[in-house]
């Protein structure tokens, strides 16, 4: 099989696009029969540097009419599959795209980008909404030989290539441009995902200068084994090669063992308990995760005893944005997860938590008294919650303190450990009083603050302010709100999201909503979440359709 991987000379200046784009087209018209495969750089229809998402638009209908009508044309003139990357309109937004044409000139697969720069979505509009859904990497097959793909920023994860490794491919089409990467950090990504997922890489990229640039370029084809096949370094034109796309990589399976090929060597030793938490039941970080949300309090406590694997299972289950949760200290300094300083109310025991070792306390129910069906439930370490929930949810964690100056330190670093132990750091925030907030932000500044309202003096906005919070929890009384539209008026203005403690009434908690609360903390969780993501869904129509009146349909 004979392959092509195209790499122009980067238009640095936008005037120079013209000059890219004219490259491309007499490049398709220099190919032949020979030729069975043929990849293009990212981007081809916008191919520079670009300030505003206008400015990609008006390069990508200029350009991407006669780029696709050239390469329709070529997979039929050639007889070959044809592969280009370009910003692809819907809806009036934008998203990176690979195109694949069959030697018929018929579109066989297109795959959307899987990793974006979230700079780069923001400034320029690009959607990349459909990237935090769980979904199988993206192949397809054509004549027996099996295409996956990557572009550009997906390289780097190492998590991603490991799941691509499981559809069991051929070829790999990785277009790109990585122009500030350096030339033998590209080569070593190239052959470490050949190598990984046990196939031909084909990158095609573009060239940034001549050969003393050290940077970018770097169009090149990686055998299973890991060798360089051939590498185009900073030249302008087109790579060829040839390669045997069901060639595969076998090794010794060990030492004095029989040969088997190498993917299927890795694999049968994976421990997957023992990486990061991944897939699909992973939701957004806490910076990343949309508003407005919904904080299951206690976890899902109106069918399940509070603050229990049960409760905070069941919210998980239902797809609770954030889960609220308590942590206060044992005698023997474990971290108990527990509203109340005692075990009274929850259990037929006696005692202050913080005079109790956790031996004395976990064999006690706290399904008992309120729900005979969980006599044998316990209580919870804040390990074992994460154990089974890391970065299933955000959790607002509240650290229940006393009236010192400042929490704890040894207990505060004790929390921030297990936080990041589990890998948690993106998916908690600290909630609590001013002395862990100043504890806080001594020696955890990077981890997310919200302060709590203990004092209801209305002065809530004010403290949020002195302690950095990104976050404030508005709290409720019985028989008053100890906040007002004011206050929910200046934390917006000054990028501090609002929670609000608490709702479980549906229509009260979208009205709310609508006032500028951020995130509901609610009891009832399935009833005020059905309400809560029925009117968020509106929004996100709303600002949807904004954007297609912006830029166009």
């Amino acid at each position: 099989m004979k392959v092509c991987a195209i790499q122009p000379k980067y238009p640095h200046k936008q005037e120079e696009s013209d000059e890219c784009i004219l490259f491309f087209l007499d490049t398709l018209d220099q190919c032949d029969e020979s030729i069975d495969l043929i990849l293009f750089p990212e981007g081809c229809n916008a191919p520079s540097y670009y300030h505003s998402m206008k400015d990609v638009q008006s390069h990508a209908e200029k350009y991407t009419e006669p780029l696709l009508n050239k390469v329709r044309e070529t997979a039929i003139r050639c007889k070959s599959i044809v592969a280009i990357n370009l910003n692809d309109g819907l809806d009036g937004l934008y998203r990176n795209t690979t195109i694949v044409f069959g030697w018929d000139g018929q579109i066989k697969g297109k795959y959307l980008k899987q990793h974006n720069l979230p700079q780069i979505n923001t400034e320029m509009q690009r959607d990349d909404s459909y990237s935090y859904a769980y979904k199988r990497p993206y192949s397809i097959e054509i004549d027996g030989i099996k295409y996956g793909f990557l572009t550009c920023y997906d390289g780097y994860f190492n998590e991603y290539i490991a799941h691509l490794t499981t559809q069991n491919l051929d070829i790999i089409l990785f277009p790109t441009h990585q122009r500030a990467e350096r030339m033998d950090i590209l080569e070593m990504e190239a052959k470490n995902i050949a190598f990984n997922c046990n196939a031909y890489v084909i990158r095609s990229s573009v060239s940034m200068g001549d050969e003393t640039h050290l940077l970018g370029g770097s169009t090149m084809v990686v055998a299973p084994d890991g060798k360089v096949i051939e590498n185009y370094g900073q030249k302008v034109g087109a790579l060829s090669c040839i390669i045997d796309p069901k060639k595969k990589y076998e090794r010794s399976g060990g030492f004095n063992r029989s040969a088997m090929r190498n993917e299927k060597y890795i694999e049968q030793g994976r421990k997957p308990w023992a990486y990061r938490a991944c897939g699909p039941g992973v939701i957004r970080s806490d910076r990343e995760l949309p508003y407005p949300r919904v904080c299951s309090h206690r976890g899902f406590n109106t069918i399940a005893p509070e603050n229990s694997q049960v409760a905070f299972g069941a919210a998980v289950a239902l797809g609770a944005d954030e889960l609220e949760m308590d942590i206060r200290f044992t005698k023997d300094r474990r971290q108990i997860i527990c509203h109340d300083d005692s075990v009274d109310r929850l259990t037929a025991g006696t005692g202050r938590i913080s005079d109790l070792n956790w031996e004395e306390i976990k064999h006690l129910s706290i399904g008992g008294k309120s729900a005979p069906e969980f006599t044998s439930l316990g209580f919870v370490l804040f390990e074992q919650v994460l154990q089974k929930f890391a970065r299933r949810a955000v959790i607002n964690l509240h650290i229940k303190s006393g009236e010192a100056e400042e929490y704890n330190n040894d207990d505060f670093h004790r929390i921030v450990q297990t936080i990041y132990e589990y890998d948690c750091q993106e998916h908690v925030y600290i909630a609590g009083r001013e002395d862990v907030l100043r504890t806080a932000i001594k020696l955890a500044p990077e981890l997310p603050r919200c302060v709590l309202d203990e004092k209801k003096d209305f002065k809530l906005v004010e403290l949020a302010k002195r302690y950095k919070c990104s976050k404030l929890q508005f709290v409720r009384g019985k028989d008053r709100d100890y906040f007002n539209q004011e206050m929910i008026d200046e934390a917006n203005a000054a990028g501090i999201r609002c929670n609000l403690f608490w709702s479980d009434n549906p229509a009260e908690a979208v009205d709310f909503l609508k006032r500028g609360i951020d995130t509901i903390l609610t009891n009832d969780f399935l009833r005020v979440a059905s309400a809560v993501w029925d009117y968020r869904d509106r929004i996100w129509e709303k600002q949807k359709e904004k954007i297609r009146r912006v830029f166009g349909s």
